[in-house]
């Protein structure tokens, strides 16, 4: 999976983009290391300047 879009209820409808990228493989599972949420405009695109969240993963195991 690359993008991810979505509305959210609890913020009145409020669009947004989730980019996954950064993939490694983790016992056999691959998995994204890099994940950005960007909000998205009514045409659909998701502005880079406007990043609302960033996720950066390392050292994943499973136990």
């Amino acid at each position: 999976m690359r993008r991810e879009d979505y509305d959210v209820d609890i913020r009145a409808g409020s669009a947004a983009a989730h980019y996954f990228s950064g993939y490694t493989q983790v016992a056999g599972i691959t998995l994204p290391t890099e994940h950005r949420i960007l909000p998205r405009t009514p045409e659909g695109q998701a502005p880079a300047e406007l990043l609302l969240v960033t996720i950066d993963l390392s050292d994943i195991s499973f136990a």
